[in-house]
């Protein structure tokens, strides 16, 4: 009886020892090799969102520039055939009382105004307005066509028009950029 009991109890231990060897090998190759292969292929993943997500942004910016850059020329056509008159920068509050106004009759609220730093050319001057409140696509809109009519020295940038579909009763939130031409400093 210890004679075959022996025999059998080897083998079961060489089972074991195999089962051991196997399941070490196979942590090892998982270690080794698989988790790198899947924190690479998660690494590429989100590389490749953050380029889209780049590319994105520079087709916004262009799309940005090119409408700065059409305005900039309505603008500089209109000064040389003298349709607009450029006020110098210090009537920047009045400016801004003046779009406040015209935001009211739309039928927009303004909670915030901001006005960037002053960017000088030779004919004129830029100064950034930033505008920030709530108010349907219909008002905003609406306030965009008077803003365009009594102001024809100042452009839109960017705009940016949030709803909240979770909270239908919410009102829609806004973020205008807009940009002022104003008359050239006198050396």
């Amino acid at each position: 009886m210890t004679a075959r009991s022996r025999p059998g109890r080897h083998v079961a231990y060489v089972d074991l020892i195999g089962a051991s060897v196997v399941v070490a090998l196979s942590a090892i190759a998982f270690f080794a090799v698989v988790r790198p292969m899947i924190a690479s292929r998660s690494q590429r993943t989100q590389l490749r969102l953050t380029v889209v997500e780049q590319q994105v942004l520079v087709e916004r910016l262009e799309a940005a520039s090119r409408l700065l850059g059409n305005q900039l020329s309505l603008v500089g056509h209109q000064l040389r055939e003298g349709h607009v008159q450029l006020q110098p920068p210090h009537y920047l509050n009045a400016r801004m009382a003046t779009i406040v106004e015209l935001a009211s009759a739309s039928g927009i609220v303004i909670h915030e105004t901001r006005s960037g730093a002053v960017s000088k050319a030779r004919q004129y001057q830029s100064v950034p307005i930033y505008l920030y409140g709530e108010g349907s696509y219909t008002h905003c809109a609406a306030f965009l066509h008077h803003l365009h009519e009594r102001l024809p020295d100042a452009g839109v940038v960017g705009f940016e028009l949030i709803g909240h579909p979770g909270k239908p009763t919410a009102p829609d939130s806004f973020r205008f950029d807009l940009v002022w031409f104003a008359a050239a400093s006198i050396p």
